[in-house]
């Protein structure tokens, strides 16, 4: 079926075109192949249309939907002499697009940022057995633009978008925190202790809402303060003991995108931040001992926990907490160049989930299972 060149102008559509010619087995049909969809910029057209036309008379566009779906067919140009519009594709200055506004330019930005980040740390040997410190730095991850942004009103109104795909500002964390080492029982066994506190300033959130479209923003303020502790110590020339504890209070002190989508009396502290569980701890136990003279064995098991979380920054879709077992016995010959291991993870089958999307509003609830109960054989030679 063939359309007249403002039918084409006006309504045939697709992302790219390609750079050179496909011809046909017969010298007067060449095929410009359009690809994807309907977003070639409509002055793109009309140059081409005018470059056939200065060409020959009778050169024309024409082209099809297929089922009157958006998916277009391609667009076939027609000369009775082929020759001349190879010689005019060489000839022609196609950089000139801009003058002759050979595109359409949609949206266009840029951003240009500097920071300073310092960084200050005081250390105090208290004993040979015992030292503390304290720290403070600042943090800094630049702005930019949303790649998956999806508002076509950006093309449909350029000239007046509901959205854009940012810029979002930079995020700035200061960030606290004092500890104390310490070596106990003689050098034996080691316990540390940390206290912290992050202060966020403008922080950038990458969230999905339940239509799944996706927006990077800045969430205003947070704060994550927190404490962690960790040990190990070797009950004997064999046994060691290792275990650590975390306690994280992580919260938004103000977060508009929040209020918008929940009301302006929305208590935003009261909302998990994504992925961060307030309590965290571990313990595990080596065991190893000698295999004669051909090498050692290490036997090793360990349990870890964690509290429920949000899989979004919304808080739309909730994780509960689990808790993992795992276990190897490990070989190492007596030259250590080579070992062998046995390993088990999540022996108690742990049904729990690490990530998720709520889509509810198009239908739709993902969640990512995490690996079930999985056993292996590792074997590493090291040259």
């Amino acid at each position: 079926e063939e359309y007249d060149r403002g039918w084409v102008v006006d309504n045939l559509g697709a992302k790219w075109v390609y750079s050179e010619f496909e011809y046909d087995e017969e010298p007067q049909h060449i095929h410009l192949l359009l690809t994807s969809a309907w977003s070639v910029p409509i002055q793109m057209l009309e140059k081409l249309a005018e470059v056939l036309t200065d060409i020959k008379e009778d050169c024309y566009i024409c082209g099809t939907y297929e089922d009157e779906s958006m998916d277009p067919c391609g667009a076939f140009i027609y000369a009775k002499d082929y020759d001349d519009i190879e010689d005019y594709d060489d000839e022609y200055d196609w950089d000139k697009d801009e003058e002759d506004d050979f595109y359409r330019e949609t949206w266009h930005d840029k951003i240009a940022e500097l920071n300073f980040t310092p960084k200050v740390g005081l250390t105090w040997n208290i004993s040979d057995a015992m030292m503390g410190y304290a720290s403070y730095s600042r943090g800094f991850r630049s702005g930019g633009y949303n790649v998956r942004f999806s508002d076509t009103s950006l093309v449909t109104s350029p000239d007046a978008p509901g959205s854009t795909p940012g810029p979002y500002n930079e995020e700035v964390v200061d960030a606290l925190e004092i500890g104390l080492k310490t070596d106990v029982g003689d050098g034996r066994g080691r316990f540390n202790v940390a206290l912290f506190h992050n202060a966020y300033e403008d922080m950038q959130l990458s969230a999905n809402n339940q239509s799944g479209v996706q927006s990077i923003f800045n969430a205003a303020e947070a704060t994550m303060q927190g404490i962690e502790l960790e040990g190990v110590f070797a009950l004997t020339d064999n046994l060691t003991l290792e275990a650590s504890y975390g306690y994280v209070d992580a919260s938004y002190d103000e977060a508009d995108f929040l209020k918008r989508t929940f009301g302006e009396d929305t208590d935003v502290g009261s909302f998990l931040l994504q992925m961060v569980s307030e309590r965290t701890w571990f313990v595990a136990g080596t065991y190893d001992h000698s295999a004669g003279g051909a090498g050692r064995l290490s036997w090793r098991a360990s349990y870890s926990y964690a509290d429920d979380s949000a899989a979004d920054n919304f808080n739309f879709l909730l994780l509960d907490d689990y808790a993992l077992i795992d276990a190897s016995v490990t070989f190492v010959s007596a030259d250590e160049r080579w070992s062998v291991a046995l390993y088990g993870k999540n022996l108690s089958d742990e049904v729990y989930f690490n990530f998720g999307f709520d889509n509810t509003s198009i239908g739709s609830k993902t969640m990512w299972l995490s690996p079930p109960r999985t056993w292996g054989v590792r074997a590493t030679y090291e040259f």
